[in-house]
């Protein structure tokens, strides 16, 4: 007997550069490989995956009879899923199309009818549910006894079965050591395509934050997985020679002595044959001391680049009405002075606008962030359809405003998030203002373009950050003919524009450091120091610039410079020194040749701050 074919998509977001990068499709995979192990099935059906965005026609082509087409939905990939099933049914009209993932809305009732092209939603886990509808497809089994599935009944009535979750996650094999992805591997062996791996080694989370959809309903409680498959699929990574990792636990760490057991196997494979080369996870809300050692372990064998302990926000009304817990203030810091004693450079995530977030306690926030030394990342809060954010009456309660904001690189269908824009305690402007602010906190205070003068200043006028760059960011704004103009007029507005993406940290801030930093580096001074007249007395400019420019390594040769300062405005802001005559050794290590612009040099090492001269001693 012939089988079924059916065809799994689960479509990779795909960002420009010198590689493509996709991931193996991990969550239909899981799917498949469970339910394969159902004799039946196994008999029954022939299953390939979709990895990869393409035009609509050419993904059809590939088709063959299909019986049942699952589509993986997130974020970047929602719109073109439900396109891709609008062209598959209008060619099939007999095949199923099934819908699931964190993007199929369980919240709004008129999903179905809107999109009636699709047959089948599927609602938290996928693994029971999608073995429950294809032995609906192979032996008629009721629709009403298919758990965690929405669909219309002959009557027209939306009909959504209670979900169900898999009550041993070892039951399900893994699709990599079991050779599942393997005809993928092959597919993309010879190509300049480079795929990356996702896994768990735990499902759930306890915590319930508003804004996320991982702890809410069904997935409440954690299960675990065994560590010997975590183990066997970081074999199969190794000699796969995977690159990139993403473990997908809500809170990695939770089993310390395991999570830990997991990396240093993972960094022994890496010394050993070189891969897997870098892993990321996001880590428990509880802390344990495991945490750093489980940090230190992927420093040490260059597999991350710093520690992230997210807070979203610091303030307890705030984390009240997003119903999350942060460790208290007194252990955060102990955390801070472990990561200290242990070299290892410490991050956190903050979101905005927040229930009860205010501009002020925002940038307070940020301002504690950079005093001690703490990277800060912030990301504009965005809805998920799963998460209690998205019910409309809590976002009446916290006057939540949202837009749709496409999303860049969508490739073939537009891509959209929805944004928060503004609460009842931020106004839009506020958020503007306050995005502009940490944006040039971060590329003149973080990078160390301008954070000596801007110590200075809030030292000497009793300032804070966000009053010194406000005025750089107002006075070159207003002049076109200045260096800056390009970069800071397009955002001036960027909630209205969406622009906002122009101000993420990282790769998009590349064009301003190369340009202010490198190409153009002694005219940014120059036209720095017309700013300076602005907030600095005339007495202190001449050596606030000159140590300012000296501080920062800048060279693929240079290894030191001797600055001799009429008033020792270095001393005094960073120790307390007397405003007297001084002369500064300043020590570097050259850029290393490997890093082709001076940008990926910055960039890569700012949580390091590799930035900084080896040494600045008074002589």
């Amino acid at each position: 007997m012939s089988k079924q074919n059916i065809y799994l998509c689960q479509f990779s977001s795909c960002y420009p550069g010198a590689r493509k990068i996709l991931y193996y499709p991990y969550s239909v995979g899981l799917i498949w490989s469970y339910a394969k192990t159902i004799p039946e099935i196994d008999q029954s059906f022939h299953c390939k995956f979709f990895l990869e965005k393409k035009e609509f026609t050419e993904i059809i082509d590939r088709l063959d009879n299909p019986a049942l087409i699952g589509l993986s939905s997130y974020v970047w990939n929602h719109n073109y899923n439900l396109k891709l099933a609008e062209m598959i049914k209008e060619k099939y009209p007999d095949c199923l199309t099934v819908i699931g993932g964190p993007s199929v809305p369980f919240r709004d009732k008129n999903f179905l009818q809107d999109h009636p092209y699709i047959d089948f939603a599927i609602y938290h886990e996928g693994e029971l549910a999608f073995t429950d509808l294809l032995l609906h497809i192979k032996n008629d089994k009721p629709k009403h006894d298919i758990r965690g599935i929405g669909f219309i009944d002959s009557n027209g009535e939306i009909v959504a079965n209670k979900a169900e979750r898999i009550p041993d996650l070892d039951n399900i094999p893994s699709p990599y050591s079991t050779g599942l992805f393997d005809e993928l591997t092959e597919e993309y062996k010879d190509t300049d395509i480079i795929l990356n791996v996702v896994t768990e080694t735990n499902r759930g989370c306890p915590y319930s934050c508003t804004f996320c959809d991982w702890g809410n309903g069904t997935l409440g409680k954690v299960h675990q997985m065994d560590i010997c498959r975590t183990l066997q699929e970081l074999d199969w990574f190794s000699e796969n020679k995977i690159e990139y990792l993403h473990i997908a636990d809500a809170n990695f760490g939770l089993k310390r002595k395991k999570d830990l057991e997991i990396i240093e196997y993972a960094a022994k494979l890496k010394r050993e044959t070189g891969f897997p080369r870098t892993i990321n996870y996001t880590l428990s809300k509880k802390f344990f001391p495991e945490h750093l050692e489980i940090a230190k372990v992927l420093l040490d064998n260059h597999m991350m680049r710093h520690f992230t302990l997210s807070l979203q926000d610091r303030h307890d009304d705030v984390l009240d009405a997003i119903k999350r817990k942060n460790i208290d203030h007194d252990s955060y810091m102990n955390i801070k002075d472990m990561c200290d004693e242990r070299n290892i450079p410490m991050c956190t995530e903050l979101m905005i606008p927040l229930p009860k977030q205010t501009f002020d306690s925002f940038m307070d926030q940020i301002e504690f962030l950079i005093e001690h030394n703490i990277y800060p990342h912030f990301s504009p809060t965005t809805i998920l359809p799963g998460a209690e954010m998205a019910d409309p009456e809590y976002q009446k309660k916290y006057g939540m405003k949202t837009v749709l904001s496409a999303m860049k690189h969508s490739e073939y269908a537009e891509e959209y998030e929805e944004v928060v824009i503004e609460t009842n305690t931020m106004k839009k402007e506020d958020m503007n203002e306050a995005l502009i602010l940490v944006w040039l906190i971060d590329v003149f205070q973080s990078y160390g373009f301008a954070d000596i003068v801007c110590d200075f200043y809030c030292k000497t006028e009793q300032k804070r950050l966000r009053d010194f760059y406000r005025l750089l960011f107002k006075f070159f704004v207003d002049k076109p003919e200045s260096m800056l103009f390009k970069y800071f007029d397009p955002v001036k507005d960027h909630v209205n524009t969406k622009d906002t993406y122009k101000l993420y940290p990282g790769k998009d801030t590349e064009g301003i450091i190369q340009e202010i930093g490198y190409d153009c580096r002694e005219q940014f001074f120059k036209e720095f120091e017309t700013f300076m007249h602005t907030v600095i007395p005339q007495e202190y400019i001449k050596d606030l610039l000159a140590i300012q420019k000296a501080r920062q390594t800048h060279s693929y040769d240079k290894t030191e410079e001797i600055v001799k300062l009429d008033q020792d405005v270095y001393g005094y802001t960073k120790h307390e020194s007397e405003l007297a005559p001084a002369t500064y050794k300043i020590k570097y290590k050259p850029i290393e040749k490997h890093f082709e612009y001076y940008c990926n040099f910055m960039v890569h090492g700012v949580m390091f701050k590799r930035w900084k001269p080896l040494e600045i001693v008074k002589v």
